[in-house]
């Protein structure tokens, strides 16, 4: 009875480690997404600034906050990924097998 009882939560706690580490992967999809358009909205701000001289330094200064914003997300995202890694091969008792 004790032995299933263990069974259970250790496949209980592999099922979620695979949930979060799908989960954390999108996410990483998403920011690597996010960090595209900021960039491209960055470098249009900046093509607007150069060429028409009425372009406020405002639109400049968020495309930069975008960029940031977005690099922050990126690095949040792949924390959690690396985070999500480490606790599936904990579950699994692959930890010393991990890069």
């Amino acid at each position: 009875m004790r032995l299933r009882s263990v069974l259970n939560q250790v496949k209980m706690e592999v099922h979620d480690a695979l949930a979060s580490l799908a989960a954390a992967q999108e996410q990483v999809g998403i920011a690597q997404i996010g960090l595209r358009l900021a960039t491209k909205e960055l470098d249009l701000a900046r093509e607007r600034y150069t060429v028409l001289t009425s372009s406020s330094h405002f639109e400049l200064t968020n495309g930069l906050s975008s960029v940031a914003r977005a690099r922050d997300n990126l690095v949040n995202a792949l924390f959690q990924l690396n985070a999500a890694r480490v606790n599936l091969a904990r579950s699994t008792g692959s930890l010393h097998a991990l890069n």
